[in-house]
């Protein structure tokens, strides 16, 4: 205690340096100086969005005009940007847009602040009761009572002052740093028009650079006879006033007028193939190949009610299965199943006929849908990452996950006929039209949002799967689709036949797939085949020069273990690692200044003895 009392004046030093650390590294209060948006009920405030590098950001929604902009500030420190003094209620009006102006207040120093406006997207206000998403961030479960406001492109209310709840959905997109969130508004409401319903989903989009691909898919899907296809609409999403970025507005996954309507038959029921192991609701089915089914409609299930669905799903299966003429089923709608196929082929759908794959049983027939979630189809991750090959239908994507379906369906001579006459009638002119300037369209009329959402999230890529995530642009997304298209225009309309060689990367997990012409080398295809690879069906030797005659995997002689992600998780166990680290700096120099005293002075208790 001595030396405690001796130096008191260090913990006030450790005290005064902890707070600051601490403080550095608080994020979520209001910033001080804010801006507000229009007049009177429809005024808005818009947070300052510091990106941590000195450059700040007022991102606006695509009707903003700056003269529409003031400033609101509590500060009694000035507020200086572009070397203009700003007060309460000054207007925005002789600034401009993407120009850094310096900025300086309370909270920033050498700083920059520039304004950003989106373009051609609806607006989204979510304001929780609380004042904060923190509860929501922590537990994807967690719910927050708020209020929704939805603004057109062109700032007419689409509507005002809705009570609804916001928490966290997703599995594998919520460990992104930016969320997908569900909405439940207390009353059912036609948004955008889409059709009411009080269920509605923020898609993010964290992994997709271009936040083109699920709004691709889904709008070609709706194009096609499927019975239902959800429809979505970009919307920009601000949480209690700050910008959280570009987002899908997407209808739910379920039944109801405006959604799937299966309601008027009593024997409908609406399931999901997935893996359920860390489901707790619902009712999960199973087939008798062991394949897992959760029933999303009925909410309530009897348990004869689940044994008929059980038996139901055995006759589904062994009809799809059973190799004959499907075209004649009276358990399978053979259409369905060979559009949604397609799908997931054209995409390269790499959770094709395993996860997030819906079907339902609608007056005695088992359909195929709806579509969902294909934000890393289309070259958008390592394993779809090659246009020149089969993803959906060879017989095994990697060790770990068979394919029950696809694979059996496509040596269906019925299953294939059908799929090459809907893709030569129905997508390929759909599919030309994209690539012919339709692509390129859709890019150029998002460019706005998309640069303002990538300022917003620059610098917090996914961390999650960032070793096989591949950065894509719109550009890169039109030679994808179009290398794509020719490819399958190749196996679908001149009828070529190809086998699948597998490269799989790392145990399980990825993978690369190449066609080659029945009886053709790979040799030329891919450098990947300059390493030593192992056929793991024969335990012998690939050698790319020798004539393929059948689907291969290959695994690598060696393979070292891979290391785990770390660099977002690296800027963020930094940061939090501060703190402690000025923590243990100020304990060694009490250590040293205690060794210092004792050598000077002696143990305690002994000075007075001297």
């Amino acid at each position: 205690m001595k030396i405690v009392r001796k130096y008191g004046y260090l913990w006030i030093l450790f005290l005064l340096l902890g707070a600051v650390l601490c403080g550095s590294f608080l994020r979520g209060e209001p910033d001080r100086t804010r801006f507000v948006l229009g007049h009177g009920s429809d005024a808005r405030e818009i947070s300052v969005y510091d990106a941590g590098d000195g450059a700040c950001f007022v991102f606006l929604p695509s009707y903003a005009e700056l003269d529409e902009v003031t400033i609101l500030t509590e500060s009694e420190q000035p507020v200086i940007l572009g070397g203009t003094q700003l007060h309460s209620g000054m207007s925005c009006g002789d600034f401009e847009f993407e120009t850094p102006y310096a900025f300086c207040d309370a909270d920033h120093r050498d700083s920059t602040l520039c304004f950003y406006r989106s373009g051609s997207v609806a607006t989204i206000y979510i304001d929780t009761l609380s004042g904060s998403m923190d509860r929501v961030h922590a537990d994807k479960n967690a719910e927050e009572a708020a209020t929704v406001e939805l603004y057109t492109a062109d700032g007419a209310a689409a509507c005002k002052s809705i009570q609804a709840t916001v928490k966290g959905r997703g599995n594998t997109t919520w460990r992104y740093h930016k969320k997908p969130y569900l909405l439940e508004l207390s009353d059912s409401t036609d948004l955008l028009g889409m059709g009411a319903a009080t269920d509605w989903i923020l898609l993010a989009n964290a992994a997709d650079g271009t936040n083109l691909y699920n709004k691709l898919i889904y709008d070609l899907a709706g194009q096609l006879d499927f019975l239902w296809t959800p429809q979505c609409e970009y919307v920009d999403v601000y949480l209690n006033g700050e910008y959280n970025g570009l987002y899908l507005l997407s209808e739910k996954v379920e039944t109801g007028p405006d959604r799937l309507p299966i309601h008027t038959d009593g024997e409908a029921f609406l399931g999901e193939f997935g893996l359920f192991e860390n489901r707790k609701d619902g009712y999960i089915l199973e087939t008798p190949r062991g394949r897992g089914a959760q029933v999303e409609y009925p909410e309530i299930v009897s348990e004869a009610e689940q044994k008929r669905m059980d038996a139901l799903l055995g006759r589904m299966e062994a009809e799809l299965l059973s190799g004959g003429d499907l075209a004649a089923s009276e358990w399978v709608d053979l259409d369905s199943w060979a559009r949604r196929y397609i799908i997931d082929e054209l995409s390269g759908n790499v959770d094709a006929d395993r996860a997030s794959c819906f079907f339902y049983y609608y007056e005695g027939r088992f359909y195929a849908g709806p579509i969902w979630d294909y934000d890393k189809g289309l070259g958008n991750c390592q394993q779809s990452r090659n246009p020149c090959a089969f993803v959906a239908n060879n017989s095994e994507r990697s060790a770990n996950y068979s394919l029950p379906y696809y694979p059996v369906l496509y040596s269906n001579p019925s299953f294939l006929n059908r799929v090459k006459e809907l893709y030569k009638t129905e997508f390929l002119p759909l599919l030309n039209e994209l690539i012919n300037g339709g692509l390129e369209l859709r890019a150029s009329e998002l460019s706005a949002a998309s640069q303002m959402n990538a300022l917003r999230w620059r610098g917090l890529t996914p961390d999650l799967d960032s070793a096989v995530l591949i950065p894509m642009d719109p550009e890169k997304l039109q030679e994808h689709l179009t290398r794509r298209v020719a490819f399958l225009n190749s196996a679908w309309i001149d009828n070529r036949e190809y086998v699948t060689v597998q490269f799989e990367l790392s145990p399980g997990a990825e993978y690369v797939n190449y066609a080659v012409e029945r009886g053709e080398p790979l040799l030329g295809q891919t450098d990947l085949a300059d390493g030593v690879w192992i056929d793991l069906g024969s335990g012998e030797v690939f050698r790319p020069q020798m004539p393929v005659e059948k689907d291969l995997i290959l695994v690598r002689q060696e393979t070292p273990a891979g290391a785990e992600p770390t660099r977002d998780a690296a800027g963020d166990n930094r940061g939090a690692m501060l703190p402690m680290l000025g923590a243990v700096c100020f304990f060694c120099m009490l250590v040293g200044l205690a060794i210092k005293d004792r050598r000077q002075n002696g143990p305690p208790g002994k000075g007075a003895g001297r």
